[in-house]
């Protein structure tokens, strides 16, 4: 039997624990990305058989509650999202800790920046979800518990955030 971190023949594989998203990179069919609260996002590049960490850059997932991920894909541009919610400064309830952007398939991670502008008391306490634009690599819509959603257009100088109205 596997023991959570290498399997029979010394491979790597998913440590136990619950994981709270999953995602396959629409871009190759062998590749999925999973995120486990308290330990990061791990990366399969053959379907799920063997799994590496993947965590070089981002912050906050030692005391994440929940970790979202999103995969983007076209023209050639693979971009991978993750959003670390969870305790932070030892305030009460789970807060926005960072939003986070990989172009090498999660290898390394960058934190997004001028997100302060997304409400970081109670997001995610019940609600959090986030989706990669399909036709724009730069762009990302995120929602949560608290006031409207935001599309977050990104470059590496300067991202900015569009609040969404309904």
């Amino acid at each position: 039997d596997a023991d959570g971190t290498t399997d029979e023949g010394g491979e790597p594989n998913l440590p136990t624990g619950d994981a709270s998203h999953l995602v396959r990179d629409p871009g190759n069919v062998n590749r999925f990305y999973a995120a486990l609260p308290g330990q990061g996002v791990f990366r399969s590049d053959n379907g799920g058989a063997n799994w590496v960490q993947v965590n070089t850059g981002l912050i906050g997932v030692g005391t994440a509650s929940r970790m979202e991920l999103a995969v983007h894909d076209g023209n050639g541009q693979n971009v991978v999202y993750a959003a670390v919610l969870g305790i932070k400064d030892a305030l009460p309830g789970v807060r926005f800790i960072g939003l986070f952007r990989s172009t090498d398939q999660g290898t390394t991670w960058r934190l997004v920046q001028n997100q302060q502008q997304i409400p970081q008391s109670g997001q995610g306490s019940v609600h959090f979800s986030m989706v990669a634009d399909p036709t724009a690599a730069n762009a990302l819509f995120i929602r949560g518990d608290v006031d409207p959603g935001y599309r977050v257009l990104m470059d590496d100088a300067d991202p900015t955030l569009d609040m969404l109205t309904p």
